[in-house]
C-alpha cells in the first residue's frame, strides 16, 4: 500500500468519524430538547445535555477546516487505543456507579484517566482521585443536588 493510499484511507476514516460525531451530537441535542430545556422553575432535565451537545457539535465543526489544512490531525493507532481506553473507563463508571456509589466510581475514573494519560505515581493518582471525587460530592451537596 502506497503512502498516498494510506493517507486517502485515513482521510476517509476521519471524515466518516467526524460525520458520525456530528450526527451523534445532533441526535443528543434533539433528545435532550425533547426532555425539556426550560420550565417554570428554571433549567429542565435536558438543559445540560443540550448545551453539551451543541458545544461538541461546534467543536467538531471547528475541527473540519483545521483537519483539511493540516496532516497532523490524522488518527494514529496509539491515539485510537487511548480513545478506546477512555471510552471503556467512562463505560465502567456508568456500570459501577449504581453498585459502589458516586465517590468510589469517580475516584476510580480519575485514577484510570490519569493512568491512561501517562501518570505512574500512585500516591498522586490516589490523592487526585480522592480530591476530585470528594470535591464534586461536596459541590453537589452545597448546591442541594443529588448525584
Amino acid at each position: 500500500m502506497t503512502e498516498s493510499s494510506k493517507r486517502s484511507r485515513q482521510v476517509t476514516f476521519v471524515r466518516f468519524a467526524l460525520a458520525v460525531a456530528l450526527a451523534g451530537t445532533a441526535g443528543i441535542a434533539w433528545m435532550s430538547f425533547d426532555l425539556g430545556i426550560w420550565d417554570q422553575s428554571g433549567p429542565g432535565p435536558g438543559f445540560l445535555p443540550f448545551v453539551e451537545a451543541i458545544g461538541l457539535g461546534l467543536i467538531v465543526l471547528a475541527g473540519l477546516p483545521a483537519y483539511r489544512a493540516s496532516s497532523d490531525l490524522l488518527l494514529m493507532p496509539a491515539n485510537v487505543t487511548s480513545i478506546l481506553g477512555q471510552a471503556a473507563v467512562v463505560a465502567a463508571f456508568a456500570i459501577l456507579m449504581p453498585y459502589f456509589g458516586f465517590v468510589a466510581a469517580a475516584w476510580g475514573i480519575v485514577i484510570a484517566t490519569a493512568w491512561l494519560n501517562g501518570e505512574r505515581n500512585w500516591l498522586a493518582m490516589l490523592l487526585l482521585g480522592g480530591g476530585c471525587a470528594f470535591g464534586i460530592q461536596y459541590l453537589f451537596a452545597m448546591l442541594g443536588t443529588t448525584l
